[in-house]
């Protein structure tokens, strides 16, 4: 978590979020300053980030953040607050399916429901959690998103795959992603480190140093000859509320209970058992492991809690939201499953690989702890 003393050295990332916020809100320069009573010359800096005074600095800033009612964490790390406060579910289910050019009907026959349902839903009307997972299967995304909950963007149209290769190793690793995470990449190059969300349920944090190169192919590329392609390689078909909704189904599995028909469908669980058969119980059990990449291709697993005593999906999300160079901590920490408290020298790693869903679910709890 960050306090008003953390600002000072990061004033330029906090000058371009303000300047957010404030807009966000339907502030007027002129407005905020008399309702914060600090002049316009000074909020002119702290959007500039130029003051050169620390404990200025702090006395201002502090007067924002009161009027503002925030704390320092939630001005740095909250990029998407407001959307998520104020969307509806409605608005959220009727965008992607006319984004899917689905048409209420076919929508409702998908998941076995009458029309009216439908509209009742997109009208604003509470749904259940497994009407929101059957819907999220159809339109190919998560619950989270449809709730305005998301903090990386959808990941439902494949582009093609990022192949990403250690330094000190002559294999590279593959995964699925969009054309925008293909933009993404390009932009981002030349950073420090960067942030890759996958469509795979994963996101990559690589450390651009002890990288030692990065393919991206189109899915109409042919296979490159250079690298270790895999043409079973996971093209990202698997919508993330399968990954949000296994938990749930493991539980009641281990139960022997049948889960109740307000959390999970008849057909979701068939999904579900299909999906556990195709990856096996390994693959589902240990899917929530970071996966730490060494410079010479080894991989360390740790079953990191997070969300708790942690600052590794912070770090990251930071990262993807305002660069490479906000983040200066040599280590990440987080506490494993038995208690054990651990650190890992970001410098000597290329790459960790995080559970999106499980990531989503930890910085939506950082949020409400703060």
């Amino acid at each position: 978590m960050y306090d008003i003393g953390d600002l000072f050295d990061k004033q330029s990332t906090v000058g371009a979020r303000l300047e957010a916020v404030l807009e966000e809100r339907g502030y007027t320069k002129v407005k905020f300053c008399s309702t914060a009573k600090i002049s316009r010359p000074t909020l002119d800096k702290l959007l500039s980030g130029s003051i050169t005074s620390r404990t200025n600095y702090e006395k201002h800033m502090t007067k924002v953040l009161e009027t503002l009612n925030m704390t320092p964490d939630m001005l740095i790390g909250r990029i998407q607050t407001q959307r998520i406060q104020t969307q509806r579910v409605h608005n959220q289910v009727r965008t992607l399916r006319n984004q899917m050019r689905m048409k209420e009907k076919e929508l409702a026959e998908y998941i076995g429901v009458p029309i009216e349902r439908i509209r009742e839903i997109e009208a604003g009307e509470e749904a259940t959690l497994a009407e929101l997972r059957d819907i999220a299967v159809v339109l190919d995304t998560s619950v989270r998103n449809i709730l305005g909950k998301n903090y990386f963007p959808l990941q439902n149209t494949f582009w093609g795959h990022v192949g990403i290769r250690p330094l000190e190793s002559d294999r590279f690793l593959w995964y699925p992603i969009t054309a925008d995470t293909r933009e993404l990449i390009w932009k981002e190059m030349e950073e420090k480190y960067q942030v890759i969300p996958c469509m795979n349920n994963k996101v990559l944090l690589l450390n651009m140093d002890k990288i030692a190169e990065i393919v991206l192919l189109d899915d109409a590329s042919d296979q490159p000859s250079f690298a270790n392609w895999d043409p079973q390689v996971d093209c990202g078909g698997t919508p993330l509320v399968f990954y949000e909704a296994l938990d749930d189904y493991l539980m009641y599995q281990e139960m022997g209970e049948e889960p109740p028909k307000d959390i999970i469908s008849e057909k979701l669980q068939i999904c579900l058992e299909n999906f556990r058969k195709k990856w096996g119980d390994d693959e589902i059990y240990y899917r929530d492991e970071l996966q730490i990449y060494c410079p010479n291709g080894k991989v360390k697993q740790r079953d990191i809690c997070l969300g708790e005593n942690e600052n590794i999906s912070t770090n990251i999300f930071h990262i993807y939201a305002f660069g490479g160079d906000v983040v200066d901590e040599k280590f990440f920490y987080g506490e494993d499953l038995n208690g054990a408290e651990c650190f890992f020298n970001i410098e000597n790693i290329s790459m960790i690989e995080v559970p999106l869903v499980k990531m989503e679910e930890a910085l939506e709890q950082s949020i409400e702890m703060s």
